[in-house]
């Protein structure tokens, strides 16, 4: 993975702890799923770095 896509990850995953830590639980699944989405579309099948909570 390059380094631009690991801050890309980075900031998804920064910006979803931040709408959970704001009990934004909803928005942030939003978030998850659409990036998982994404990643599927773009022939990635998992996401190394951005952490799995439900």
């Amino acid at each position: 993975m390059e380094n631009n896509e690991k801050d890309f990850t980075g900031g998804i995953q920064s910006y979803i702890d931040y709408l959970e830590a704001n009990k934004r639980h909803s928005s942030a699944k939003s978030y998850r799923d659409a990036w998982r989405s994404f990643t599927r579309f773009a022939g990635m099948e998992r996401i190394p770095s951005l952490r799995n909570k439900h």
